[in-house]
């Protein structure tokens, strides 16, 4: 491309500048979507959780309540 005699001209530069601003966009876009991709992921409940959230809405009664929490603690003794 000759404009005017002198060389490449403008036409380099818009080249670069269009290069830059593609590639920042595309860095913005996904920073954005790892970002709500982590805010989606469910966080994991331990089993205590599980079962003091089921006890706290009713779901079991305290007998069940009691004994499942004995048996998780029993079986978390005897892995360590």
């Amino acid at each position: 491309m000759m404009w005017y005699g002198h060389g490449f001209g403008y036409g380099l530069i818009a080249t670069v500048i269009g290069l830059l601003t593609t590639v920042i966009v595309v860095v913005i876009i996904l920073r954005i979507v790892d970002r709500t991709s982590r805010d989606i992921s469910p966080q994991r409940s331990t089993p205590d959780e599980v079962l003091a959230d089921r006890y706290a809405r009713g779901e079991i009664t305290d007998e069940e309540y009691r004994h499942r929490a004995s048996v998780l603690r029993d079986q978390e003794q005897s892995i360590r």
